[in-house]
């Protein structure tokens, strides 16, 4: 019988990169990994949970109940009166260096551990990429059903991130030849599939709804130009400057 391993992801809507997160976890540990709660959690693992793990901090201090980081980041810079071990938490690695920074955290590992996908699905990587291109919108965002409508008359598939099924939304991402994204989950899911990708229309997701895609953007290297919105001929843009900047998008991982 596997040993449990109590983890802490976001579970409050539906999301399918939140609802890989401890898929991933598992296929690193080999562990049974179930959700618990932040102050009960042994680990807080991808996505934007880090702020989670500081504001219930004193509760695991005061119950002894020591947590580790992995992968995770901030939803936005913070102020933190606290080091972090004095929180009963460890750091294994983070999501990028401007969480870290705002931590106050050095030589600490980065990188988003969604990018292992890769690894638990070779087969993906093989998949004949059908469609034109893929717009991934994330789960607080809508699509006009003349916008999509169109889209698909060129070839092109929206994909909803609201949605727990998370290997049909990653073999329907793993089809395309191109994404655009305003779900971050969505971009790493490219770069790991090696799909050349931009963000798009990133704004009113969170407080500060830039943050997180540039924290991920540090581990990588990578630049993000201004994004641009969900109107058609903004799209439209979009796509040309992904065609544009093929060298600097796509693969990012080793075959």
């Amino acid at each position: 019988m596997k040993k449990t391993l109590k983890q802490y992801w976001f579970n409050q809507a539906e999301n399918f990169g939140d609802a890989l997160a401890p898929k991933i976890t598992g296929y690193i540990t080999g562990l049974d990994v179930q959700w618990a709660a932040p102050e009960d959690c042994e680990l807080f693992g991808l996505g934007s949970v880090m702020g989670y793990a500081l504001v219930t901090g004193q509760k695991r201090k005061a119950f002894r109940r020591k947590a580790y980081i992995w992968g995770a980041g901030l939803g936005s810079p913070v102020i933190v009166n606290h080091k972090i071990d004095e929180l009963n938490l460890q750091v294994l690695g983070l999501r990028g260096s401007d969480t870290s920074a705002s931590l106050k955290l050095q030589q600490i590992p980065i990188g988003d551990p969604g990018l292992l996908v890769r690894e638990m699905y070779p087969e993906m990587l093989q998949n004949n990429r059908k469609f034109e291109g893929g717009l991934v919108v994330h789960m607080s965002h809508t699509i006009h059903a003349d916008g999509e409508k169109h889209l698909n008359n060129l070839g092109w598939i929206v994909i909803y991130a609201k949605s727990n099924d998370y290997e049909k939304i990653m073999s329907q991402i793993s089809k395309c030849k191109m994404i655009l994204s305003s779900s971050l989950h969505g971009l790493v899911i490219a770069d790991s599939f090696c799909i050349p990708n931009d963000w798009i229309n990133p704004d009113d997701i969170h407080q500060t709804p830039r943050f997180k895609f540039y924290d991920y953007a540090t581990a990588l290297n990578r630049k993000f130009e201004e994004p641009y919105s969900f109107k058609l001929n903004e799209i439209y843009l979009a796509i040309e400057r992904v065609k544009k900047n093929l060298q600097s998008t796509g693969c990012l991982l080793t075959a």
